[in-house]
């Protein structure tokens, strides 16, 4: 074989690489499954032009079942962060539908992976051969097929009517954070050292490029992108006072229930993405307590002044008790420092 045939052999095995690497990264960008419309029967939803009942063969569902025991429910999601972090993940769609397991007690096992659903977001769902893309119908076919009961059976119309509401309000935080963390000038280290991690060193520039430009945009077509960065931090800080105001007649959960709803499932994994994965002292207290690749901090301060002491206690009282082996790797001590800091801007702004 010629130098010239090693070297297109070559150059084509590390086109695959990068197209890999960019695809996985992409679906990573995006944090997540969005919460979009869709069919009004889950039994007509279809991917190419098949009923997502009727798929057979799914290479996600056969590699969940290579692993598992038939009959297991498998959640698909993203490699942990380190556990410095006090957050499960970096996608608030991976922590939403795994906080709606947990709190519902659904028997489930998590399948750490990079490859995305039918769908070409993060998580889903597989049950044998079935696939479940987007954390919304995800959810549906959960209660749907008796998997669980749910969160929100005790709501009246009008708290189903605002919890709808909030959790728009809330998707467009999680917009916003991504937007911050990936086309940010500041954060380019973050995003390749941290956020690739699993990526090769030598594709990660090529990667991060294709990521960034795809992301740049989509924010410009859902209006985030048009805006000054003094813009989008007001746009942040009104939601972000928003969901506080729920929280300051010292309720634990957003809708003043019992327990844990839907919504309070959506809103913890995209506030802990401001909280706790936004603190620069999380960030070095954790590397400070010899915590291992942490990577390096998320410069959004900025973007994340908006978070208040109602918010930071609620995180951590979120935390703390439904994925308490990553919230307790915070010490109490840093958690009063982000609140003190919360503490602080809010009596300046004042």
């Amino acid at each position: 074989m010629s130098s010239s045939t090693f070297s297109a052999v070559g150059l084509t095995a590390i086109a695959a690489v990068v197209a890999v690497a960019v695809a996985a990264v992409a679906s990573r960008s995006s944090s997540g499954s969005s919460d979009r419309a869709g069919d009004d029967q889950l039994n007509l939803l279809t991917v190419d032009g098949r009923p997502m009942s009727d798929m057979r063969a799914s290479k996600r569902a056969k590699a969940a079942l290579d692993r598992y025991p038939r009959d297991t429910l498998v959640l698909h999601a993203f490699g942990r962060p380190s556990k410095g972090w006090g957050a499960p993940s970096f996608s608030p769609y991976v922590i939403k539908l795994e906080m709606y397991l947990r709190a519902t007690g659904t028997p489930h096992v998590v399948f750490y992976t990079q490859t995305p659903s039918c769908k070409g977001g993060m998580p889903y769902l597989t049950y044998n051969e079935l696939e479940v893309p987007d954390t919304h119908f995800a959810i549906q076919w959960l209660e749907k097929e008796g998997f669980s009961k749910g969160l929100d059976g005790g709501l009246d119309p009008i708290a189903v009517s605002n919890a709808e509401a909030y959790r728009v309000m809330v998707i467009n935080l999680g917009e916003i954070i991504a937007m911050w963390r990936w086309t940010h000038p500041s954060n380019a280290r973050f995003a390749k050292e941290t956020m690739m991690v699993k990526a090769p060193q030598m594709i990660r520039p090529i990667a991060y490029s294709r990521v960034t430009g795809k992301l740049r945009a989509r924010h410009w077509d859902n209006g985030h992108g048009r805006h000054s960065r003094r813009e989008v931090v007001s746009l942040a800080d009104s939601q972000l006072s928003a969901l506080s105001a729920l929280l300051a007649d010292g309720r634990d959960y957003l809708l003043g229930t019992p327990g844990p709803t839907s919504l309070d499932c959506a809103a913890y994994g995209v506030l802990v993405q401001y909280v706790v994965c936004s603190s620069a002292k999380v960030h070095a207290d954790a590397v400070a307590a010899g915590f291992k690749e942490m990577g390096v901090p998320l410069g959004a301060r900025e973007v994340a002044r908006g978070v208040t002491p109602e918010l930071v206690r609620y995180v951590r009282r979120i935390g703390e008790k439904w994925f308490g082996e990553f919230a307790g790797n915070i010490a109490a001590a840093t958690w009063e420092a982000v609140e003190a800091e919360a503490t602080e801007r809010h009596l300046i702004k004042a």
